[in-house]
Parts: structure tokens; sequence; C-alpha cells
């Protein structure tokens, strides 16, 4: 799973992928996410790729990550 969150969402994602036991292998958060955020997720077994000062600034990686990957 590839995909881009503030927080709240990566955790849920990471949570669901845990449970269907996939890999979360990109959750691409901005570089200014709390700490406690990443760390959750992180702890979910989840691969968390901090990009950019924004939301869109990690959205805009992940796309390309999801490019590079189907190449």
């Amino acid at each position: 799973m590839i995909c881009a969150s503030a927080g709240n969402h990566a955790q849920g994602v990471a949570l669901a992928a845990q449970r269907a036991r996939l890999q979360a292998r990109s959750i691409v958060m901005p570089a200014t996410t709390p700490s406690l955020k990443v760390d959750a997720v992180r702890a979910l077994g989840a691969e968390v790729v901090l990009h950019g000062d924004s939301y869109s600034d990690a959205y805009a990686h992940a796309l390309d990550a999801r490019a590079a990957s189907a190449a």
C-alpha cells in the first residue's frame, strides 16, 4: 500500500494493512507531522516516508512512488 496522510488516516491504513496481513510499504507524511503520529504509524508496522512541509507535498510524493512501483 502507498498513501499520503497528515496523521490519522495513516494510522487507519497501517492498522488495516496489519489486520489484512499486507505490507504498508510507503505511507508518506509531511516532515512537519508530530512525532507522536509518526511513531504510532510505525508501531503498526508501516514504513513511513517523511516528505515535504505540507500534505500536498506528501501527496505528490506518494503519486510519484505509485508511478515508480507500477513501472
